[in-house]
């Protein structure tokens, strides 16, 4: 008679071999979740490298950005709050805020000849950058200028010949790289004029001023307005002398007057006698007693890196993880 056959694997042995086998399949879950979040971990660096890298550079771009916005508003000082961030501003994929800092008094208002620091904030995902510069207020002598081309350096641009032949020289200019040439004149009326009839005013004051030199003589220069109603007719302005050894400065006013209506008008320079050859350079027409314009102008060796912040962003939602 065989006697029965037992089981060679008891019961707790059998337990035992289920918990390794857990133990392993968790083992392998845990690491194949670490390989997981460090892929995740990574891909979120990467993320926020880049970030950083677009943030520093929207943070400078928007602080030059500020300077020009501020040069064109001469009412910027009692727009805004001392010390006080703006509201966001989308610029590309960078939020950005500004805020200006009257480090002397704190008072933007109380005197406009005042620097102010301007701070530009830029975000991009968990990157936070912030740059300042402090500004000057400077008299921008440019400014107000009825003539176009006045310097220059655009050629003939803008400029007309009356009775002769003009050309962009850069024969020794008064400032910049180039002046403006009067020469082939046909009498004392010759010369280089540019139309006004836009924005001249009858009975208006204005203000001229031009550095003037000759070629090879001595002359008297002096500015000239034409107008034609039913006729051509001219004004000329005070004569100062003029050689060929260094550049001379005009400085007179101007007011021309006409009756009917206006056609044609031109504001140039001629000479008091003969025909002699001629230049011209930084013409500045004006309005007379028309304010100066303030312009504020970064000053060199005060730009500050403020805050380089990244945030720390959970890897799987994206969400900043508060400190």
């Amino acid at each position: 008679m065989k006697k029965p056959k037992h089981n060679l694997i008891s019961p707790l042995r059998r337990g035992s071999i289920y918990v390794a086998v857990l133990g392993v399949a968790l083992l392998v879950t845990v690491i194949g979740l670490s390989a997981l979040l460090s892929v995740r971990v990574e891909h979120r660096a990467a993320i926020l490298t880049e970030d950083a890298v677009r943030a520093d550079f929207a943070a400078q771009s928007y602080v030059d950005w500020m300077v020009f916005t501020l040069n064109r508003d001469s009412g910027w000082r009692a727009a805004y709050d001392n010390d006080s961030w703006s509201g966001d501003e989308i610029q590309d994929e960078a939020t950005c805020n500004f805020k200006l800092v009257d480090e002397l008094d704190g008072d933007l208002v109380n005197d406009a000849s005042q620097p102010v620091r301007l701070y530009g904030k830029a975000t991009v995902g968990g990157a936070v950058r912030i740059y300042s510069v402090i500004l000057e207020s400077l008299v921008d002598e440019e400014s107000g200028n009825l003539f176009s081309n006045g310097d220059m350096e655009s050629g003939t641009a803008n400029w007309s010949d009356f009775y002769c032949d003009i050309a962009s020289s850069s024969t020794a200019p008064h400032e910049g790289s180039a002046c403006l040439a009067a020469y082939s004149r046909w009498d004392w009326f010759s010369g280089p004029v540019q139309s006004v009839i836009d924005w001249v005013e009858d009975g208006e004051t204005y203000e001229i001023e031009a550095w003037l030199r000759t070629r090879s003589t001595t002359d008297f220069l002096r500015p000239v307005i034409y107008l034609r109603t039913t006729d051509l007719q001219y004004t000329t302005g005070t004569s100062i002398m003029v050689d060929d050894t260094r550049w001379v400065k005009l400085s007179t006013t101007m007011t021309p007057v006409w009756a009917g209506e206006l056609t044609e008008a031109m504001l140039g320079f001629c000479s008091q006698g003969g025909n002699s050859d001629f230049y011209v350079d930084d013409v500045v027409v004006k309005v007379a007693g028309a304010e100066p314009v303030m312009a504020m102008e970064a000053m060199p060796g005060t730009w500050r890196r403020e805050v380089l912040e990244t945030q720390i962003l959970d890897p799987f939602t994206a969400e900043p993880i508060p400190k």
